[in-house]
């Protein structure tokens, strides 16, 4: 049975330079949860193999958009405020994570094992 392991409020923004990196290392799935009145409507995956130290807010780090298998687009999702998602299957296996939004925002991250 899956456990819930981790559950946090991640801020979004959009620009993969500013966005929180969450640890995903060793969770097999998840879930994002929009609030109620969020002005987000969708989100970008990009994901890097470790995790990018800052020296400021504006440097982009290693972060690289996660692709479809075959390449053909990056994986993203529509979402709508009020709402639950499963986190894409592709995630599996990543490292770090950041969550790019067409606009900022935060939503609530859970990561099971």
């Amino acid at each position: 049975m899956d456990r819930i392991c981790e559950s946090r409020s991640v801020d979004v923004t959009n620009s993969v330079s500013t966005t929180e990196q969450i640890t995903v290392s060793g969770f097999t799935r998840g879930a994002v949860y929009v609030p109620t009145g969020s002005s987000l409507t969708s989100l970008t995956f990009h994901v890097a193999p470790h995790k990018t130290p800052r020296a400021s807010a504006t440097e982009p780090g290693d972060y690289l958009p996660l692709q479809k298998e075959d390449g053909s687009a990056a994986i993203a999702m529509t979402v709508e405020a009020g709402k639950a998602y499963p986190l894409p299957a592709e995630i599996a296996g990543v490292a770090f994570a950041k969550m790019v939004g067409n606009t900022s925002g935060m939503v609530t991250l859970t990561l099971t094992e």
